[in-house]
């Protein structure tokens, strides 16, 4: 047998570091099991980045771990790239601490995210206790463990942040999400989720409010959902209790087997499987359970240290097509603050026709203006940032000639009521209008106005462009709809929602003709996977409802919680059906599809998502509502995996 743990794919992220053996080879997670099994010898998945390594022997330990004594000493770990363009960089240019010049800071570099050494040798394991166990408190009143108890599932009431590194091992992208206890302001709860091609390789940490580590779960899926680690999802647990690794608990194809310091130890928590006691590891496993304290303990900690202390960063990206939908290059992206008239920031778009902007993750309202010479420009208004987004990704921008007009046709919908035949959806008929030129342009100057007919077509001429809709009809929340204008006798669909009571809330997503078929999926509080809200479980008891499945393109999808609760978890996503059931997992016809989703309560509408564009995948992860309160996603993934209710009843 190898000295230490042999490595696992599925359980999580390939991990390296200084002090540690190499892991040996790769084997099949059956092979790991059943070696468990018969043997009880092998250890949990270990997970080593690739890189030099040195066999540890022993390694000190103190009374407690060893904290960085300075910031500048944590921000050394946590760097932007450097470039020579930096390097030449004016010193009155690095000390302008104004909006536009931290974001021409930023944009220094095409990828301006900081880099995170989550594996760096800082901090030392404390002396262990054989005696002492795991505390439990944190992680049962965190977790919505019981759903009838109100006295679980705090993290709901979280505040939530993001912010965005990249590995410095593995170059991945890595999002965090921080969870932040507004009672005291104390952060809880840190997922790590690194995109490594179609996994995602996830570490969940829970802290104490003194910082202290107390629980970390590894794991990896194809998507991701905010959950916990129940015993029979696979991957590692590690149990700390004063900078101790008092238990480590590895859940293999449903195999639990546990590596415990001490009896005590063994008693806590709930171990189903194997428990291996210290007193019996091998020399082998004792060196790979010490060697495994304390790489967690320094994932743990830089984690911590580092990604609280950096400031962080937000990327506007987008694209721009011409009115063939064909790539624009070297259009220019000039960015502003919402009212301001001096320009902050441009950049051009590369050959894809993409920009990229990075800004900081404060709150503020951007205005972005796109120009290209022979073209009629754009303005794009409510660029929204914070600290919730790490991408904001935008609708598709159209550059089309200055000389080109069209008549356009929008029939304009009801979302909830179908028409007679039951063919499709109910006709709106004289329906308010207001056309304003731009992006998400909400109020000021309307260039065109009207009436609908009886039949809820509405006619315009207009020259091309990009232009915001506003429709009204009493008994229906007013509506704004993105219009492109690009082609001469094009016609689209706008879709209405009727009256919204109050406690409901309704979820309306649209698109254009191709894909055919994109289905709405609500989790709720109370639901497991397999009953959530979807085509083939269309309402729940409980005032959950998909009240519309257009299958023909276009939309609507619509989803009413007629009752929403201001304790648990709601996570909305969108499939595209159609790739899916025809295993394209890849397909980019999704984010070409225009799919935007309005979001309505009784205060009309309050949310609107535009699909990221030109992205590889077929599931979309729009938004969550905690206790209430609704936040960004915005992820975008590319393989289903074995969760087949994206696209089989």
């Amino acid at each position: 047998m190898p000295d230490g743990f042999q490595f696992c794919s599925g359980c999580g992220n390939p991990m390296q570091k200084k002090g540690i053996p190499k892991a040996a080879a790769a084997i099949s997670v059956s092979v790991a099991a059943a070696v468990l099994i018969i043997a009880g010898t092998v250890f949990a998945c270990l997970h080593y980045r690739n890189g030099s390594s040195e066999k540890t022997e022993d390694f000190k330990r103190q009374e407690s771990v060893s904290r960085p004594d300075t910031e500048a000493e944590t921000e050394t770990l946590a760097k932007e790239p450097e470039t020579e363009a930096k390097e030449k960089e004016p010193a009155a240019a690095k000390e302008d601490n104004t909006l536009a010049g931290k974001i021409q800071k930023l944009n220094t570099n095409r990828n301006s995210l900081p880099t995170i050494d989550i594996d760096a040798d800082r901090y030392q394991a404390a002396q262990r206790d054989t005696n002492a166990a795991w505390d439990q408190s944190l992680f049962y009143t965190l977790e919505d463990i019981d759903k009838e108890n109100p006295d679980d599932g705090r993290i709901n009431s979280f505040d939530i942040s993001k912010k965005e590194f990249l590995n410095a091992d593995t170059g991945n992208r890595v999002e965090y999400d921080i969870y932040t206890n507004p009672a005291n302001q104390k952060v809880n709860k840190i997922v790590s989720i690194e995109y490594a091609g179609t996994q995602l390789l996830m570490t969940e940490y829970y802290y104490t409010d003194d910082g202290k580590i107390n629980f970390i779960y590894v794991y990896s899926d194809v998507n991701y959902f905010p959950s916990f680690a129940t015993p029979d999802r696979d991957g590692e647990r590690f149990y700390f209790n004063g900078d101790v690794l008092t238990k480590m608990r590895q859940v293999i194809a449903g195999i639990q087997t546990n590596y415990v310091v001490g009896q005590r130890s063994a008693e806590v928590g709930n171990n189903v499987g194997q428990v291996i006691l210290m007193q019996d590891f091998t020399p082998d496993q004792q060196a790979s359970y010490d060697a495994k304290e304390q790489l967690m303990i320094d994932q743990a900690y830089n984690t911590y240290d580092i990604v609280l202390k950096t400031e962080g960063i937000a990327a506007i990206q987008g694209y721009v097509f011409d009115e063939r939908t064909m790539p624009v290059k070297q259009a220019k992206a000039a960015l502003y603050t919402e009212d301001g008239s001096k320009e902050l920031f441009s950049t051009e778009t590369d050959s894809d026709g993409l920009y990229t902007v990075y800004v900081p993750s404060d709150a503020q309202t951007y205005r972005m203006e796109f120009s290209k010479e022979g073209c009629r420009g754009v303005s794009m208004y409510q660029v929204e940032m914070n600290d919730q987004l790490v991408g904001g990704y935008q609708t598709g921008v159209y550059l089309a000639p200055d000389s080109l007009e069209c008549n356009i046709t929008v029939q304009v919908y009801d979302a909830l009521n179908y028409n007679e035949q039951g063919s499709g959806m109910l006709s709106v008929g004289s329906v308010e209008y207001f056309i304003r030129s731009g992006i998400n342009c909400r109020d000021g100057e309307i260039c065109e106005q009207g009436v609908s007919d009886a039949e809820g077509n509405i006619r315009v001429y207009l020259p091309a462009g990009m232009y915001t809709v506003q429709v009204h009809k009493d008994g229906y929340e007013d509506t704004y709809y993105v219009l492109a204008v690009r082609t001469d006798g094009e016609v689209t669909h706008f879709n209405m929602s009727p009256d919204v009571a109050d406690g409901e809330m309704r979820i309306v997503l649209t698109w254009s003709d191709m894909p055919n078929d994109l289905d709405s999926h609500l989790f709720t509080p109370y639901c497991t996977a397999a009953e959530h809200i979807a085509y083939y479980n269309r309402e729940d008891g409980k005032g959950n409802s998909l009240d519309v499945d257009i299958t023909t393109g276009y939309g609507p999808e619509t989803v009413t919680i007629s009752n929403l609760q201001r304790i648990g978890l709601y996570k909305y996503y969108v499939a595209d059906f159609t790739n899916c059931s025809r295993g394209d997992y890849a397909s980019r016809e999704m984010s070409y599809s225009d799919a935007c989703v309005n979001v309505y309560t009784s205060d009309g509408l309050v949310s609107t998502f535009h699909v990221p564009v030109g992205r590889e995948g077929v599931i979309w992860e729009v938004f969550e509502i905690r206790n209430g309160t609704l936040i960004p996603s915005q992820r975008y993934y590319q393989a289903v995996q074995d969760k087949d209710w994206w696209s089989t009843k």
